[in-house]
């Protein structure tokens, strides 16, 4: 689980090369950071984020390691109340790309070598 950590990281290469090397074929890994395409030049207010992140751009490094993607929400505190107070069936409105919040969650599973 990495719950807001991959920004602060500045080799993020090596950071998946070593999920990779830690997690088995089949296991996931659950990725939550900053959607810079929301967040903007708010993304540096925090001074030791170093390094912003799109879909894509976690996209093509997940993918460039070998896992590859089995979900992605955009949400926020403010999205993840509401989805657990509605049990979820408003989910995919309230965490699509349309509408979600600033934030990226996805996972990924680690490919058959």
């Amino acid at each position: 689980m990495l719950n807001h950590l991959i920004e602060h990281v500045s080799n993020s290469d090596g950071l998946v090369r070593e999920l990779r090397r830690l997690i088995k074929p089949g296991g996931a890994v659950y990725i939550r950071t900053p959607n810079v395409e929301r967040v903007k030049w708010r993304f540096f207010d925090d001074y030791t984020h170093i390094k912003p992140f799109t879909v894509n751009g976690l996209h093509q490094l997940m993918c460039a390691h070998g896992f590859e993607r089995r979900c992605v929400l955009y949400s926020d505190h403010a999205r993840i109340n509401l989805d657990i107070l509605t049990n979820g069936k408003f989910r995919d409105v309230m965490c699509g790309q349309m509408f979600g919040g600033k934030e990226i969650e996805a996972v990924y599973v680690r490919k058959a070598s």
